[in-house]
């Protein structure tokens, strides 16, 4: 369920199936999702839309799931208005953003085909915003969250987000936009704004799936962090939608086949011997070797002692 309170470089891309968007909206994140017998794909853009015109966008797909972010809807716009042939609305899953004027900046939105099933959760985090979800197979229960970080939250928001990583199910697809361009996945180094979120992923056992650049100025915002991710291929670029600033994503998830998890080496932090981190920590004269250093420089010095 939603809490109201208060796209990876992919490997092929390929001309975009979708209908243009109208000239009155603006397209920035969506998620598709495909469940057939064994598999589940997957496709995602970012979908900002300062209307509700929007609706006809996911004509001729043939996706289970659609899952959008920034939907900028409110209240006033009711669910009919924004209706998709062939997919039904989550109630439970629709979030609009209150805080602004219009929804601006913010919205979560969940289609799916009709028969699926989509449980939503009550989630216990106060993250702005998000909601969690489970979609049943025949084999299999796979939970996903759709994330939306605002640019422009602070501290507190992010980590509250870090608390919402640790509680990842053992089979778990975490995907959205998260506005933290400054973190390097490949060489598990961020700025100090990204850090935190970088730490928490590796310490739930998440690998992050994206590739490359999903916004045009050449960021990457939109994430995919998975402890499943040995079962996820087929991520494609499909390329912007309308006068979208990010990429579509497809993904394809594998269900019901060999857990091969079990074969990948991971930190289990739950077994650490925090005494003796601590006593280490306690016993390092950080002043001495801070001395004369900046914050990236810092930050590296404690990492090698690590």
């Amino acid at each position: 369920m939603c809490l109201t309170v208060p796209k990876p470089t992919t490997t092929v891309r390929r001309k975009s199936s979708f209908t243009s968007a109208p000239a009155t909206t603006i397209a920035k994140c969506l998620t598709l999702c495909n469940v057939q017998s064994s598999k589940i794909f997957t496709m995602q853009d970012n979908t900002r839309s300062s209307s509700h015109k929007h609706k006809n966008m996911f004509t001729g797909q043939y996706a289970d799931n659609i899952l959008l972010t920034e939907t900028w809807l409110n209240p006033s716009i009711n669910n009919a208005a924004i209706s998709v042939p062939g997919y039904e609305i989550i109630p439970d899953l629709r979030c609009d953003r209150g805080e602004t004027v219009g929804g601006v900046g913010g919205g979560l939105l969940v289609y799916a085909k009709p028969g699926l099933i989509i449980i939503p959760h009550q989630s216990k985090s106060e993250f702005q915003q998000h909601c969690r979800f489970t979609v049943t197979t025949k084999s299999e229960k796979l939970d996903l969250i759709l994330i939306y970080r605002p640019p422009s939250t602070g501290g507190d928001n992010l980590t509250k987000l870090c608390g919402l990583i640790d509680s990842a199910t053992p089979a778990s697809i975490i995907i959205g936009d998260f506005n933290l361009p400054g973190i390097d996945w490949e060489n598990e180094t961020s700025d100090s704004r990204g850090r935190p979120l970088l730490m928490a992923a590796q310490a739930a056992g998440l690998d992050q799936l994206v590739k490359g650049a999903t916004h045009t100025k050449g960021n990457r915002l939109d994430l995919i962090l998975t402890n499943i991710s040995d079962r996820v291929h087929g991520i494609q670029d499909e390329g912007r939608l309308g006068a979208s600033d990010h990429i579509m994503l497809s993904i394809r998830v594998e269900t019901g086949g060999i857990d091969t998890r079990a074969n990948k080496r991971r930190r289990n932090w739950r077994k650490a011997n925090y005494t003796n981190i601590r006593n280490e920590l306690r016993s390092t004269d950080w002043t001495y070797m801070f001395e004369n250093k900046n914050v990236e420089e810092r930050w590296n010095i404690f990492l090698k002692k690590g």
